[in-house]
């Protein structure tokens, strides 16, 4: 592609001339994702990089080299020509004929005797490369997430927040699960989310918040089925002061209010009564809040986000949930996948449910056996991530303090029982039965795992109902094959 000569017989014209000659100063210049352009003090195009043409949406095939920028753009007066002749860099909005805006710096570069010899001006876009934008604005919010985990931390180390880069799963559902989550939280719209019990709603919900430009403003956490009925309008809304017999004096503030600048979260929403749900429609259509006992309106500026493990849908026909209220609610709707169709995060989760319930330091030096890991991957886990959490406290507590790796015949009996460790029929004996003395192998084992399932696989216990010492129980186990089926 030829490129035009510039203009005049100095120095620093011909060295620029030589330059845009120069393949390798091209290929730098291409490199860059912002627009470059190179432009004569009259205006005359010298050079633009890729980039520029993309953001223009300016077909390369057309030569216009040598061209006048007033050619493509309809700016050219009140942005380039005003850095020309006052020789300082500006910042003006950038608009080509097309209608394509971007935002340009305009840099004139001057020679030694102060005269001008060309223009560089650098350009982001306003308006196309919408993908990148947001990819930008992630990065920025991701980085606000984290400053403001740490700030909260560092403050209020007891009130922590999830976000969702602490939020553990690296699995594509998890990872398209975060990535809508993102997305979702920079609207200001309500969120539904939705998800089986013991999932983590609450967790996501506070992820969605500090995901949001509200990160650092008060969340307000509801379990709207622990409200009692009577207290359900009070508790969200808030009353006046004298509204009924032995309401607080002055009032109350209720969960909306508190809830002001930042986000309130309600979890199993499905709970509410019919009449409340109606007063929630009209919060949710004005931000205005009807306290009990007043006649003014409080307005509150919050974000709204909910959560149930029911179908809405269902209770909708059902007509035990408002479907005015439900069309409000689904407007974006974020769906947490339950543990079995995420397997593969089940190490990562384990390791760190451990340290959250035995503290770092013990958490350290316990590992998994291949074994537990396999029947973690094989349970259906109804109760998801709670029940994981739930198995490995029990666990936990049925190690000594010398044992170092979770065995099978360290989980519950009620978790063995599920995944095919269930006890032999007729297993079950009474207490008096429970001695070793003369036993033969078959009732042996018949009473052992009586003793262990009657302690929760507690072996200390188990031994000494038995009347033996635990290292004499370990023995037996290795003797009739207990240890090796329970690893």
């Amino acid at each position: 592609m030829a490129r035009k000569k510039i203009a005049g017989a100095g120095t620093a014209c011909k060295e620029l001339s030589e330059l845009l000659e120069n393949p390798l100063f091209l290929q730098l210049i291409n490199a860059f994702t912002i627009g470059i352009s190179l432009v004569a003090p009259d205006g005359t195009i010298l050079y633009f990089n890729d980039s520029e043409y993309k953001i223009f949406n300016i077909d390369k095939r057309k030569n216009y080299i040598g061209e006048k920028l007033d050619t493509l753009f309809s700016t050219t007066e009140t942005g380039f020509f005003t850095a020309v002749n006052s020789k300082k860099t500006n910042t003006h909005p950038t608009i080509s004929h097309s209608g394509v805006e971007g935002i340009t710096w305009r840099t004139p570069i001057l020679d030694d005797s102060k005269k001008v010899i060309c223009c560089v001006v650098e350009t982001l876009t306003t308006t196309l490369e919408k993908n990148n934008i947001d990819k930008l604005l992630e990065s920025i919010q991701i980085l606000k997430e984290k400053i403001a985990y740490y700030d909260k931390k560092s403050f209020d180390p007891h009130g922590i927040l999830y976000t969702f880069d602490t939020i553990i799963g690296e699995t594509p559902v998890m990872r398209e699960m975060k990535e809508y989550g993102r997305r979702f939280a920079r609207s200001s719209a309500s969120i539904l989310v939705v998800g089986e019990s013991g999932t983590g709603k609450e967790l996501v919900a506070q992820a969605l918040h500090m995901a949001s430009p509200r990160a650092g403003k008060p969340f307000i956490s509801v379990n709207c089925a622990a409200l009692p009925p009577n207290l359900v309008e009070s508790e969200l809304f808030g009353y006046a002061d004298g509204a009924f017999t032995g309401s607080k004096s002055g009032g109350l503030k209720g969960k909306f209010e508190l809830a002001d600048t930042g986000t309130i979260f309600l979890d199993e929403i499905s709970e509410l009564p019919l009449p409340v749900q109606s007063k929630l429609l009209r919060v949710l259509e004005n931000k205005e809040v009807q306290k009990i006992g007043s006649g003014a309106p409080v307005y509150t500026d919050f974000r709204l986000i909910a959560a149930t493990n029911r179908d809405l849908g269902q209770l909708v026909r059902e007509r035990t949930f408002r479907e005015d209220l439900y069309h409000r609610l689904t407007i974006l709707e974020l769906r947490i996948p339950p543990l079995r169709e995420r397997r593969p995060d089940i190490p990562l989760l384990a390791e760190h449910l451990l340290h959250e319930i035995a503290g770092d330091q013990r958490a350290k030096e316990i590992s998994f056996s291949q074994k537990v890991m396999r029947f973690f991957h094989q349970n259906a886990w109804p109760g998801n991530v709670r029940e994981l959490k739930n198995i490995l406290t029990s666990a936990l507590c049925s190690m000594e303090g010398s044992e170092d790796c979770m065995e099978v015949y360290h989980l519950p009996v009620r978790f063995l029982r599920g995944n095919s460790l269930s006890l032999p029929r007729g297993a079950e004996v009474s207490a008096p039965e429970l001695s070793l003395v003369n036993a033969s192998a078959h009732t042996e084992r018949r009473i052992i795992l009586t003793a262990l399932q009657r302690n929760n696989n507690n072996k200390s216990r188990a031994a000494k109902e038995l009347g033996i010492s635990r290292n004499g129980l370990y023995k037996k186990m290795r003797k009739l094959g207990l240890l090796a089926s329970h690893e």
